[in-house]
């Protein structure tokens, strides 16, 4: 039989167990909880990247999306984008551009690219022009416009 001690020490001793047992189960509902936050970040961070690509697959269903690379650096040029292309216009190394079709939104009509012979921005600030002259620098051509001579300091 048990004495009076050993029944105040066992009921003592169950009381620390489900003191235990209930810090253990707040500990993993809490790790359950940042682990379900987790998976949502995750979640919705995928979502986006599928509707952005469902997006361009909607705006230009079955075009291919632009190849043109994007530099990290550029050389600097003695004149202007659309200097460039005027003077390269009788030679067809800068062969005229697609137009680009802006939606009304970003479209600013009182800009205008001659390089896509179209409205929505100046042709000196024409990503896509500065892209193609930068791939023909590199590719040896129009060394007449850089500012300082290849291999020159």
């Amino acid at each position: 039989m048990r004495t009076d001690l050993q029944s105040r020490i066992l009921a003592r001793a169950k009381k620390y167990i489900s003191v235990e047992e209930a810090t253990s189960n707040q500990e993993n509902d809490r790790s359950d909880r940042r682990d379900n936050a987790k998976n949502k970040e995750k979640d919705l961070k995928s979502e986006k990247k599928e509707s952005s690509k469902k997006a361009l697959e909607f705006q230009h269903p079955g075009r291919p999306t632009p190849t043109l690379p994007r530099y990290q650096g550029y050389h600097v040029l003695n004149t202007s984008l659309e200097n460039v292309l005027m003077k390269t216009k009788g030679n067809d190394i800068l062969k005229k551009a697609r137009s680009k079709r802006a939606s009304s939104s970003e479209l600013n009509r009182k800009r205008y690219c001659r390089y896509h012979q179209s409205t929505g921005h100046d042709t000196d600030d024409c990503r896509d022009l500065k892209g193609k002259i930068e791939s023909l620098i590199e590719r040896g051509h129009l060394k007449e416009f850089l500012a300082r001579p290849p291999g020159g300091g």
